[in-house]
């Protein structure tokens, strides 16, 4: 019997061993076999390097879902945007993230076929400095100096809008990172700089006016032809396995960066001569919106919302006031006399037990 247990113990101990070195031989064949691939890596909201030097980003997680089924291994090689997309016109790095599509640049580098998402392009103002800039009167566009980073595909954009608009202003192409891009702004050196949607959250930036907007892709190097079918088998079965991938990364790292978190100036100049935003609902229309007799207040989901909604802007706060009518004939012939602003109303769907609402 105790022949038995030791040989037993020999062979459970032999196998987790031989277990051990497939593993560490396995790990080892696998890293060896894939291919190193060299990124542009910029800080932004697509590319985080925290204090204790960790990686995260919504290109940095999107590589990685592409390194699952490549078998990839990336070496960041770091730069500010323009330079990164330099270094990918020379052959210097291999892949690089959010780079809009242009014929143009098809003849310089390789496209993936499925974008990685779209952005919105703005004119921006420092929210350190008072800015007399407004999409109300272009004439103050007029002598005022714009950052743009170089060879961006916002600096195409702008180009055009400017000549459409027929402002005279100073175009300052910018070599250098967003940070650095928008001190030159906080410090007056700049007017305003032409900016990424997402970044606005980041900077603090507010927008003045919209000039476009365009899908983004990854792009290879023309010397790396040998890895675009690789790229495009690994895009297409994360977008078979999930079509809302891009849509789940927005939400995770550039939804609450948004520059539309930002009130324009005229829309801050409204406000604070507005007073009130004052909301008309239905009374005794609960869970939405109620009068509690015993207070006098509003409550309801309605009013939950307002808590929620008035300090949705990071420059101004929406000061709402619900307002109930007995009626919705009331609260329509309010709006028409201008005693409320808008006049809110759930539509129950008729479901059973009566839960859902929109």
């Amino acid at each position: 019997m105790a022949v038995c247990k030791r040989a037993a113990l020999f062979a459970l101990c032999l196998f987790l061993t031989l277990c051990v070195y497939a593993s560490e031989t396995g790990g080892q064949a696998a890293e060896a076999k894939g291919e190193t691939v060299r990124v542009g890596w910029y800080e932004s909201p697509f590319n985080i390097t925290d204090k204790f030097g960790r990686r995260s980003g919504y290109a940095y997680e999107y590589q990685q879902k592409i390194a699952a089924y490549t078998g990839w291994n990336y070496e960041y090689v770091e730069g500010s945007w323009p330079e990164l997309y330099q270094m990918l016109l020379n052959g210097e790095i291999d892949l690089m993230s959010d780079i809009s599509y242009t014929e143009e640049r098809a003849e310089q580098m390789l496209f993936a076929s499925y974008p990685m998402g779209a952005e919105q392009y703005y004119v921006c103002v420092s929210t350190q400095r008072d800015s007399d800039l407004s999409a109300e009167n272009l004439d103050s566009f007029n002598g005022k100096k714009i950052g743009v980073s170089k060879e961006s595909f916002q600096e195409g954009l702008f180009r055009d809008w400017v000549a459409q608009m027929g402002v005279d202003v100073e175009i300052v192409e910018l070599m250098t990172g967003e940070s650095e891009n928008i001190a030159l702004v906080d410090s007056g050196e700049l007017d305003a700089y032409v900016s990424i949607d997402s970044y606005g959250g980041v900077h603090n930036l507010m927008p003045v006016v919209r000039i476009g907007s365009s899908d983004y892709f990854f792009a290879l190097s023309n010397n790396r032809r040998d890895l675009l079918p690789e790229l495009e088998s690994a895009l297409e079965q994360i977008y078979n396995e999930s079509r809302y991938y891009n849509q789940f990364l927005q939400e995770k790292y550039l939804d609450s960066l948004s520059i539309s978190f930002y009130c324009t100036r005229e829309e801050v100049d409204w406000l604070s001569g507005h007073g009130k935003i004052r909301v008309g609902c239905e009374d005794d229309y609960l869970p939405f919106c109620a009068l509690d007799a015993e207070t006098g207040e509003v409550t309801g989901a309605l009013t939950d919302f307002f808590n929620l909604a008035s300090n949705v802007v990071q420059n101004a706060e929406l000061p709402f006031e619900a307002v109930p009518f007995p009626t919705v004939s009331d609260a329509m012939e309010a709006l028409q006399r201008g005693e409320i602003a808008v006049f809110s109303r759930w539509r129950w769907i008729p479901t059973t037990p009566r839960n859902t609402a929109c």
